[in-house]
């Protein structure tokens, strides 16, 4: 802002107008009963929007005088201003506490303008006139009034526990709702009722099944048959409670009945496409940017908007039928999974606004209103709020809320008993210098590489961050020196790169193959035995955003990339620390790979649905590997003199404790395996709103 002059005296935010000159706040143009002190402490979190604003700023502008009653003054004038603007601390819309510091204003302001000077009129003679001057006043204000603002009322949980695939688009028959929840080695068909419990699972001839759609009419579901969630479904039709029938030969990412009854789209191979209800005559629509998910229809099938992940990220598209192809709908922030209301009045969707996704709303245009409004945040964190799912009842909406809880444990090598390890961090991916004396992690759900240094009884101390603030990081690995940490990193809008950083407070260092496009992308890294390069999986994106993954070896010195022969399709090297094998899973994860440098050449060590980044034991002897949806979801290790399987643990029981997936992260220079255990990821919420 430039000035005093120019700084704008009026605000809107939500459903609420505030006067700062006038010390006024209105709600849907209505005077707000509020005293003075709260009104003021309002004034000063709007007018440093965004930022935080501490109590000791506050205590000197509004309580200069309080002394020790300073505390109870601001939190009294606190609470009456959050009743008066009906926010909720536990899950704020307008005020975010910071615990210990103060207080940050977080909901977006329109600024208002002044209302222009008034100009004396001359008096008309004529008393229609009047009449009808006084009518137009009335109907243009009607007319022109500012619509309120949607809002969130409450939000309650329908399911219990964090199990649930979050990915994964709901599904209803008018009745219940139904989702995934993963259940050790495979998921479950689940179903909730908008005011009843959790169902047991459906029961169907599949281990792994999704409803993709119910027909309008209640008699045909759509199913999605799969081995691992994300992969390409094969398409069924059933009638509830009958036996499945196969259509034809057609896979897809994602499925949703034609309102005709007569047809269903689908979306497989980057493309969208029509078929018959029986799978016959599958006609290629248009191609699209993407892979697509969250099919939506809007009320009366005049357009279908859905979302596309691809190299741009998560967009927003919308087709309508006989208008031409697809179109990306203009967002500032990363959009996805998003529906109608049924009345048709708002579209509902998520929003990634730094690493927490919140619930948005965009009202439709209509003759009140010359063009659709912008669209308006929902929520505020701290959860993430993931995916748009609307109901019968127009101001209802189900949502994923996501909270991923993670939990790090130590198997013993000897006693085969487990230790938790970074309890309370929410950690995983833990790795452990060569040396034994640092430890580096993954923190969720920021997704930021932290590193500090072991003492005695696995004590930490000198804790820091070491990827910079803005980034995604993971997979971090320790240098064999066991001086700096390799790890994946992420800045928004930009593809993925490898940065290496030290214990020091150098910023890292990104790696950057000049040889290699701007749209090649870098994951998994790992170091060569003395440190001078590090093997990496590679995705280059060809023709038609295609990616064509391989493994290559980078020179540290010059980065150069080197392609190793036969690395096609393969992802998630590691380098056994003698230097003689590298391990790697194919990209689908279904098999696990080695290769020798000695001849030059891979083997398939073993076969399964879904396996975990290997890693080698610190004396190069043994590779331990674990398949995420084997029965026990069972830990192996294989001999590096003849590649024959070891059982190392089976974690059956801790799976029916109540644990969703148990991963293996690495192994400890003293041969103990690190397992990160999942503990919940994702529930539905029922989230009811005021769609004016």
């Amino acid at each position: 802002m430039s000035g005093p002059e120019s700084e704008p005296r009026r605000w809107r935010f939500g459903a609420f107008e505030f006067d700062l000159a006038g010390s006024q706040l209105l709600e849907d143009c209505k005077p707000v009963r509020i005293a003075t002190q709260p009104l003021r402490l309002l004034g000063m979190l709007v007018q440093r929007a965004g930022a935080l604003v501490t109590r000791p700023e506050l205590q000197q502008a509004l309580w200069p005088e309080a002394g020790a009653g300073f505390e109870a003054s601001l939190n009294s004038a606190m609470r009456r201003l959050r009743q008066a603007l009906g926010d909720d601390n536990a899950q704020p819309r307008f005020i975010l506490t910071v615990p210990g510091q103060g207080y940050r204003f977080i909901a977006p302001l329109e600024a208002v303008p002044a209302p222009p000077a008034s100009r004396a009129r001359a008096t008309v003679p004529w008393p229609l006139w009047v009449a009808a001057g006084v009518a137009a006043i009335f109907l243009s204000g009607w007319l022109f009034r500012p619509v309120p603002s949607p809002r969130v009322r409450y939000i309650r949980q329908l399911t219990q526990g964090g199990g649930l695939d979050f990915f994964v688009r709901p599904a209803t028959d008018g009745r219940r709702i139904y989702y995934l929840k993963r259940a050790g080695g495979h998921w479950a068909l689940m179903a909730v009722g908008a005011q009843a419990p959790p169902e047991p699972p459906r029961a169907l001839p599949f281990a792994n099944a999704r409803l993709l759609d119910v027909s309008r009419d209640g008699r045909a579901w759509l199913l999605g048959k799969f081995r691992v969630r994300g992969e390409p479904m094969t398409l069924w039709r059933a009638v509830p409670g009958g036996q499945p029938v196969r259509l034809g030969s057609l896979v897809a990412d994602e499925a949703l009945w034609d309102p005709d009854g007569r047809h269903f789209l689908f979306a497989a191979n980057q493309a969208l496409w029509r078929a018959r209800a029986d799978g016959s005559h599958a006609v290629r629509l248009w191609t699209l940017p993407g892979r697509a998910s969250w099919l939506a229809w809007s009320p009366g099938a005049h357009r279908l908007r859905f979302t596309t992940a691809g190299a741009a990220g998560y967009e927003e598209m919308e087709w309508r039928p006989g208008a031409g192809p697809p179109r990306v709908l203009p967002f500032p922030l990363p959009r996805c999974c998003g529906q109608w209301t049924s009345d048709g009045r708002y579209f509902l969707f998520s929003a990634l606004s730094g690493k927490t996704w919140n619930l948005w709303a965009q009202r439709r245009a209509d003759w009140r209103l010359w063009r659709a409004p912008q669209p308006v945040q929902l929520t505020f964190g701290p959860q993430s709020y993931w995916g748009a799912f609307t109901l019968h009842a127009a101001d209802e909406v189900v949502v994923y809320q996501v909270e991923r809880r993670e939990e790090m444990q130590r198997l013993d090598p000897r006693s085969r008993l487990m230790q938790v390890q970074l309890g309370g961090r929410n950690a995983m991916q833990e790795q452990i210098s060569p040396d034994g004396r640092h430890v580096a992690y993954l923190a969720m759900p920021d997704q930021t590489i932290w590193a500090g240094d072991t003492g005695a009884g696995g004590t930490l101390s000198h804790l820091r961050r070491i990827s910079p603030p803005g980034v995604t990081a993971a997979f971090p690995r320790w240098s064999p020196d066991s001086r700096a940490v390799a790890y994946f990193s992420q800045a928004p809008g930009q593809p993925n790169r490898i940065s290496i950083a030290t214990l020091s407070s150098a910023p890292p260092r990104l790696l950057l193959p000049p040889a290699e496009p701007p749209t090649t992308e870098f994951a998994t890294p790992d170091w060569s035995p003395h440190g001078h390069r590090l093997v990496v999986a590679i995705s280059r994106h060809g023709a038609g955003g295609k990616e064509r993954d391989a493994i290559a070896i980078l020179d540290l010195a010059t980065e150069r990339l080197e392609i190793i022969a036969g690395s096609a399709g393969l992802a998630a090297p590691r380098w056994s620390p003698d230097g003689r094998w590298l391990a790697a899973f194919s990209a689908d994860q279904h098999r696990l790979e080695v290769y020798s440098f000695a001849r030059r050449r891979w083997r398939t060590l073993a076969q399964g649905n879904a396996f975990s980044i290997p890693d080698w034991s610190r004396d190069s002897r043994y590779l331990y590997y674990q398949d995420l949806l084997s029965p026990g979801q069972a830990l192996y290790r294989a001999s590096a003199a003849d590649w024959r399987p070891e059982l190392v643990a089976d974690f059956s029981a801790q799976l029916a404790s109540g644990i969703h997936r148990c991963g293996l992260m690495t192994v400890a220079p003293d041969g103990a395996p690190l397992v990160s255990f999942n503990r919940g990821t994702a529930d539905l919420c029922l989230a009811r709103l005021d769609l004016p």
